[in-house]
């Protein structure tokens, strides 16, 4: 991503030069969050595609990231520059209607993809290169990420009730016991990485080493 690049991103936040597009029961939550992180512009889900193209001086957005499937995608599309990309990974709303790859070539020559983690993790190797960038970028602080509560293990509904109400920005983490997962996880990665080991971390006290 450069900042010349456009970039949407429904639900989330943003990076260089996005504009970050959040549901209306959250927007205040989701609008800070989303500046926060860097989003240039953030805009409710009501005619969203025509305000992209506003924004953009008529253009459109080089990518758009979308986690919510049928309620967005058309929108999605719609927001897309000449030889676009709409990247579809997930369906919150439900899956999208069936595509008319017609539609991709009156939009621009438009493309679609709908990726899934395991197809870019497929081996070992593969795995360790992209665990090592990640991980790697949250311990120097390139990576960052909002932390938006922890629950004990023994709350775990409460905190599936406040994701499902709508109202929460960022991470909810479940505490095993004295640590949050996600720390756990980073901690017994960072030490791995110092050894030379790619290491899985499956829950408290166990791992699975390659």
């Amino acid at each position: 991503m450069v900042p010349t690049e456009w970039f949407r991103f429904p639900r989330c936040a943003g990076s260089c030069a996005c504009v970050a597009v959040v549901p209306l029961p959250r927007r205040a939550a989701g609008e800070r969050a989303a500046l926060a992180a860097g989003a240039a512009h953030v805009i409710g889900y009501d005619g969203f595609a025509d305000k992209v193209r506003e924004l953009t001086d008529g253009t459109g957005v080089d990518v758009a990231y979308d986690g919510v499937g049928k309620a967005t995608f058309d929108g999605s599309l719609a927001s897309l520059r000449r030889r676009g990309m709409l990247a579809l990974f997930g369906a919150a709303s439900g899956a999208p209607d069936p595509l008319d790859l017609r539609r991709l070539a009156a939009g621009g020559s438009l493309s679609v993809t709908r990726p899934s983690l395991s197809d870019f993790t497929a081996t070992p190797a593969e795995l360790a290169w992209r665990a090592s960038e990640v991980f790697g970028a949250y311990l120097d602080g390139t990576l960052t990420f909002a932390i938006g509560g922890v629950y004990p293990l023994d709350q775990a509904s409460e905190a599936h009730r406040d994701l499902q109400s709508r109202s929460t920005a960022g991470k909810l983490l479940l505490d095993l016991g004295g640590m949050p997962m996600l720390q756990r996880t980073v901690g017994a990665y960072a030490q791995a990485s110092r050894v030379g080991d790619v290491l899985v971390v499956l829950g408290p006290n166990q791992k699975q080493d390659w």
